[in-house]
């Protein structure tokens, strides 16, 4: 017998007695192939046919490696791995990865091989938590529908807590407080500005400004943070500003103030101005003139003689106090074009000083005034007191003291 294949693709045969045998290999499946078997015995031929179905085989993941863990927010995970297919006519391949918590995102094939990347501009917006993990599922399929399906290894993405920096405290008059001057006054307003950032893209946040005095000013939701604060005690005290965002995440950053009444502003002055005097290379005629501010701030003879602003403070005295802050301011105004040492914030931080006092005398008066003529007395120092401080706005400060001074005098 003599057997011959009549075969419209690629295969192999083997023969045993009358059985044949036949492997179709490599083919790509959905698909149909006829196989006819011609049998000639001498003159006489025998023809037979039979159709044969090629099922398609899913391709398969081989490996499915997840990026080292943890990640910090903002960051991007990228899963790899390879998978096989039997089928020697190569298919064309596509691929999804879903993850837990809903995003797809698609998968790049080369070969036999994938990666998957996906964006965490935040851990998660929604959860609340330090910390957030994810799972992806990818599907590697092939262009006849079959699919394969595998779970990568947990992706964990961790919350980063905000920055922020107080980025200034200013005094009334816009002196900054530790650069520019050392204290603030009692009962005078100062602005504190803070500003804070987050790399979680997605983060909200929640600020809080601690005075150190028990008020809390909080609520803050966005950068920069702009808020004015009194203190009505002296002390050294500490500012706290507190940023959270929505993921537990939490920053303070603080700043050492020291509030003063009029004496302890006036005492500071004082060790300024005698740093000052005492420095070798300053200008002589500055230097005469700064003498002659100390002079009326501590008193004659290097304080020894209890004439000075500070004295007069101590004592009560305070129109008299009042007229030294104003002489020391004039002495200081002539001494500050010749010098580099910027002298004019002394002359501010007693006007502020002179404004202090004015207000706690004025607020007494206010308080325990009970008689028509007591009222008005008080009413009439406050509308001189306003004025001055329509002068220390305007940036005339030794006028603004003057006024000061006349309200003072009406209680």
């Amino acid at each position: 017998l003599s057997y011959k294949w009549d075969l419209d693709n690629d295969g192999s045969y083997e023969v045993s007695g009358i059985t044949v045998t036949f492997s179709a290999v490599g083919r790509d499946g959905p698909d149909q192939q006829t196989v006819n078997l011609l049998v000639d015995v001498g003159m006489q031929t025998a023809i037979d046919s039979v159709t044969i179905d090629i099922k398609n085989v899913s391709p398969t993941i081989v490996s499915l490696i997840g990026p080292v863990n943890p990640i910090e927010e903002p960051g991007s995970a990228t899963l790899h791995g390879t998978f096989t297919d039997p089928a020697l006519d190569k298919d064309n391949y596509g691929g999804t990865a879903l993850w837990s918590d809903g995003v797809s995102t698609a998968v790049a094939i080369d070969g036999y091989t994938f990666s998957a990347t996906r964006d965490f501009p935040d851990d998660h917006p929604a959860t609340g938590t330090a910390t957030d993990n994810f799972i992806a599922n990818v599907t590697i399929a092939d262009e006849d529908g079959g699919a394969t399906s595998q779970d990568a290894a947990q992706v964990t993405i961790n919350n980063v807590p905000p920055t922020a920096v107080i980025d200034m405290v200013e005094d009334e008059v816009g002196n900054l407080v530790g650069e520019e001057i050392d204290v603030i006054l009692v009962g005078l307003e100062i602005d504190l500005t803070a500003s804070f950032a987050d790399v979680g893209l997605l983060d909200t946040h929640v600020a809080a400004i601690d005075w150190d005095n028990g008020t809390v000013d909080g609520d803050f939701t966005s950068s920069p943070i702009e808020y004015a604060h009194v203190y009505s005690n002296t002390g050294s005290l500490q500012i706290d500003v507190t940023v959270t965002d929505d993921d537990t995440g939490t920053v303070t950053v603080s700043e050492t103030l020291t509030v003063v009444d009029a004496i302890g502003a006036v005492d500071n002055v004082i060790e300024r101005l005698t740093d000052f005097v005492n420095d070798s290379e300053k200008d002589a005629q500055a230097g005469n003139f700064a003498q002659a501010a100390l002079d009326k701030l501590a008193g004659n003879k290097k304080g020894r003689a209890a004439n000075g602003a500070i004295d007069m403070l101590r004592k009560g005295n305070w129109n008299a106090a009042f007229i030294e802050l104003i002489m020391a301011s004039e002495e200081l105004q002539q001494a500050d074009p010749l010098t580099d040492d910027n002298l004019a914030i002394l002359v501010s931080q007693l006007a502020l000083t002179a404004k202090s006092k004015a207000l706690e005398l004025l607020a007494d008066a206010q308080d325990n005034a009970t008689k028509p003529s007591e009222l008005k007395r008080a009413k009439s120092a406050n509308e001189l007191i306003q004025q001055g401080n329509q002068l220390l706005e305007s940036g005339d400060m030794v006028s603004a003291v003057d006024a000061y001074r006349k309200g003072v005098s009406r209680l």
